[in-house]
């Protein structure tokens, strides 16, 4: 019997795909544990409750943390996700020399309106892993937000589910308490 084994790409061999035009711009790739993964279309409500979660985010921490919006994260050689909203440490050169790194992250935030399983456990164990210390999943279309804490050997310890009326506050920012309603867009009553 013969095994396969899988090639992971490195974050320099993925910059490489791109630059030779192996990987074309309008593609929406991340590049997680060494491969390269298509990213789901966002509909209007994934796009507009990302909005909504980095406006609050950006009001609430002005002057405190950098709100970066579907940028990359270099988590490690073989990953460099994307995730909707990070909340950062101030760099004065906002990250011009290179993405931030699992210690200059202060808080995650993934919207799901239909990746929920994907960024409950794939994206979590990743995170985890990088021990990222504070990663919220935002449940657009059920309302609620999962709250995942203390990485510990590549997994979370602490889960939560929060319904849209709970109080929130980041971990690294104890002070600074959001609703979760405040990063849903407002409910339609259809009556």
């Amino acid at each position: 019997m013969v095994l396969s084994r899988i090639r992971r790409w490195k974050v320099d061999e993925f910059y490489q795909m791109a630059q030779t035009g192996l990987l074309q711009p309008d593609e929406q790739v991340e590049l997680l544990e060494g491969q390269i993964i298509q990213m789901t279309p966002q509909g209007p409500l994934h796009a507009a409750t990302t909005d909504y979660t980095a406006d609050l985010l950006k009001d609430a921490l002005l002057g405190k943390a950098l709100i970066r919006v579907e940028k990359p994260l270099r988590i490690s050689d073989y990953s460099e996700p994307q995730p909707d909203v990070a909340v950062v440490h101030l760099h004065p050169r906002r990250y011009a020399d290179e993405h931030p790194r699992p210690d200059q992250v202060y808080l995650l935030v993934e919207i799901s309106d239909s990746s929920l399983d994907y960024d409950c456990e794939t994206k979590a164990s990743l995170y985890a892993q990088a021990r990222i210390h504070d990663y919220w999943v935002l449940d657009a279309r059920n309302r609620q937000l999962t709250v995942f804490r203390d990485p510990q050997q590549g997994r979370y310890t602490q889960t939560v589910i929060l319904d849209e009326n709970a109080r929130i506050a980041p971990s690294a920012f104890p002070n600074v308490e959001l609703t979760v309603k405040g990063m849903l867009l407002p409910a339609i009553d259809l009556i």
